[in-house]
């Protein structure tokens, strides 16, 4: 009777919700409104009761309940704003003009909708539109909506609504699992970077695949709490969940299973006491991440000569650089200008568009707020406790290094395709960021504050760099000579930081 009531309540409140989101959407779109709120306002009903049960599903925690919220809030707002601000303020092209970020979202979009409406069978038309959805997965997906939900207009703001929902029952599933290992408070800063995390609220509130890959991950990840309970049950819904995935990346459903796997087998590792056993588990991952890094590194190489060649004719100062101090310094000059992008120095001299510039520093402050915590982890894992699941913790934090590494190369410095592909390892970012901060609140944290340090500088010496280079402000420094510099003082800061501890520790021991 109590379950039959909360989804009858459920459901009430579900369609309410959807009243209001079909509503504001059909006001913001062409067409008639009443059909259009009506259609859109059921979507609406049916994502906000999939995530009102989620919720349910996972605990039904009021903060959990607030998380969620603010997830999916922040996201319409936002491709509210994007859609109906591009048009005016951003600049005349086909694709602002028609409210996107992206390109690639307008191109599969325009895409969906007439396959939609064609009246024609869909799969040739899929095929035929290769270009716009590698995997065809999303461009399906996005013609089922639009057929069944919006046939008589198109309506970007409802792939919007459906973006903003995956991503905050994505959110449900990752609170569930990080309280879970780590501990509610962890959870709750993990669910926060989640939620608040620019290029996580970009491409939620965008017509993108990412938020379907990040929602997805988050599901296997919690698949597989329970694995010790009942493994069969465990695998059955992690293989169906990698399947569905597949449809839309096969890439992405590549690395988040394999890192979804290594965190079972490594908590299994733990358990087992036996010195062979362990070794011979040991030799066996070894050769599975042999194999993965083999099918993987012939997925990277098809692009690279592409993607170095367009990260070296989009950027200016990457192509004088190569040219003044030759080809072999590509590989490590590219992969490093991929790692700082977006780069918050150039964010800041942009002289683009207000809106753009808005966009770009936004997700150059957030990428650079996260950099310190992903570095002080990556060195803080190998001396986390048993209790905390340090084995799974170290192994999380090499995949996530690894994974940003291959974004880096796999766009070069591309400021778009580089961080999307970074945010899809968007759970374990959280994750590793809040188990960070927990720690960081349980002791000193001196090399944490070292390493912001070592980022402050090097924004300083960068933002002179690119002041002097657009606008003729302050000292001109070579580059080489700036690099030396900035190693210098990199130096510096870690030399003098050993010593310091080292000088600690002996007045401790005396």
């Amino acid at each position: 009777m109590k379950k039959s009531s909360s989804l009858i309540n459920d459901i009430l409140w579900a369609l309410f919700s959807g009243l209001v989101l079909g509503a504001v959407t059909s006001a913001l779109s062409s067409g008639n409104f009443w059909i259009g709120a009506l259609k859109s306002g059921l979507l609406g009903a049916l994502l906000v009761l999939g995530m009102v049960r989620i919720w349910r599903l996972v605990g039904a925690g009021q903060t959990l309940a607030v998380l969620m919220l603010v997830t999916f809030i922040i996201r319409i707002g936002f491709g509210i704003f994007l859609n109906q601000g591009l048009p005016v303020l951003g600049f005349d092209n086909p694709v602002q003009n028609a409210g996107y970020v992206f390109s690639d979202a307008h191109d599969r979009d325009q895409a969906a909708y007439q396959i939609a409406v064609s009246g024609e069978a869909w799969m040739p038309q899929i095929k035929a539109n290769i270009a716009a959805d590698q995997y065809g997965g999303y461009l399906a997906l996005s013609a089922l909506i639009y057929g069944v939900f919006s046939s008589d207009v198109q309506r970007p703001l409802l792939m919007v609504m459906f973006s903003a929902a995956v991503m905050a029952a994505g959110l449900a599933f990752l609170f569930a699992v990080t309280s879970r290992k780590w501990g509610g408070k962890t959870a709750l800063v993990a669910g926060w970077i989640y939620a608040l995390y620019p290029d996580s609220i970009l491409l939620g509130s965008s017509q993108m695949r990412e938020p379907l890959l990040i929602g997805l991950t988050c599901l296997l990840l919690w698949s597989v709490l329970d694995w010790k309970i009942n493994p069969f049950r465990s695998l059955i819904f992690a293989l169906i969940i990698s399947a569905v995935t597949c449809l839309f990346s096969i890439p992405a459903v590549g690395a988040s299973a394999t890192v979804v796997f290594g965190s079972v087998f490594f908590e299994w590792l733990s358990d087992q006491s036996d010195k062979k056993t362990r070794r011979l588990a040991l030799i066996i991952f070894a050769g599975f991440l042999c194999l993965v890094g083999i099918a993987g590194w012939y997925w990277l190489k098809e692009s690279l000569s592409y993607e170095f060649t367009m990260a070296v004719s989009g950027s200016g100062w990457i192509s004088a650089l190569l040219t003044q101090y030759g080809e072999q310094f590509k590989l490590p000059m590219i992969t490093f200008y991929g790692l700082t992008q977006p780069l918050l120095p150039a964010a800041l001299v942009d002289s683009s568009l207000p809106i753009w510039k808005g966009i770009a520093i936004f997700r150059a402050a957030g990428w650079f707020f996260i950099i310190p915590f992903l570095l002080y982890g990556f060195m803080a894992v190998f001396n986390a406790k048993k209790e905390e699941k340090r084995s799974t913790l170290i192994f999380i934090s090499l995949a996530l290094a690894a994974w940003i590494l291959i974004s880096s190369l796999r766009a070069g410095g591309d400021q778009w395709d580089n961080p999307r592909y970074r945010t899809t390892f968007l759970p374990w970012i959280a994750m590793l960021v809040g188990w960070v901060w927990m720690r960081l609140r349980q002791g000193k944290p001196h090399w944490f504050w070292r390493i912001v340090t070592i980022e402050v500088v090097f924004l300083l010496v960068f933002l002179d760099w690119y002041l002097y280079r657009n606008y003729n402000w302050g000292p001109q420094i070579l580059f080489p000579y700036l690099m030396l510099i900035l190693g210098g003082i990199i130096m510096l800061i870690i030399i003098g930081g050993f010593l310091w501890d080292k000088k600690i520790t002996g007045q401790k021991h005396r």
